[in-house]
This record gives C-alpha cells, sequence and structure tokens, in this order.
C-alpha cells in the first residue's frame, strides 16, 4: 500500500466518517496519520473542519492538493508528526 495507496481500513473509516459528518454537520475531525487521506477528504467533502496529521509531508501535501482541487467545502490544517514520539513524550512528562 505504502505512501501512495489506499489501505483497506481507510475505505471503511471513510464510510463512517461520512455517517458521522452527515448526522453533525460542522465536526471537527482529527486525523492521525492520514495517509492518502480518504477519510478526510470524506469529512472535508461534507463541511467537516478537518486537522489530519502524518509522519511524512508527502501524504499532507498530497491531501492540500487534492482538497485544492476539488474545492471542498471543509476546512483543512495539516501538521507533520510522529505520533509514537508525541506519546512517549507525554509519557516521560507524567513521571
Amino acid at each position: 500500500f505504502g505512501v501512495l495507496g489506499v489501505w483497506p481500513a481507510a475505505w471503511v473509516a471513510a464510510q463512517r466518517v461520512m455517517r458521522i459528518c452527515r448526522a453533525r454537520p460542522g465536526l471537527r475531525l482529527l486525523e492521525l496519520g492520514c495517509g492518502s487521506g480518504l477519510p478526510s477528504l470524506c469529512a472535508l467533502a461534507l463541511g467537516a473542519h478537518v486537522v489530519a496529521t502524518d509522519l511524512e509531508e508527502l501524504p499532507l501535501q498530497l491531501l492540500k492538493a487534492a482538497f485544492e482541487a476539488q474545492e471542498l467545502p471543509g476546512e483543512l490544517e495539516t501538521q507533520q508528526l510522529d505520533v509514537l514520539s508525541a506519546v512517549a513524550s507525554s509519557r516521560s512528562s507524567m513521571k
């Protein structure tokens, strides 16, 4: 699958995100490790405010390009983030 592929779980997540966004207009969504960004794009298409994160910059750039090219009604923020490092840092600060 890699950086440019779409994991099967992303399709399932995208379907659930669409159901939730339809039921709760104006929803704010955080996607950790967005990869292809399919769930984020679905939420953006339904007007959600999305914060998408990924370890790598390329998926975030591709997500921004897709969002802009499709002129989706939602709001997009992206952030490069190493989730595992953030969790480890958080745990060490609690000691």
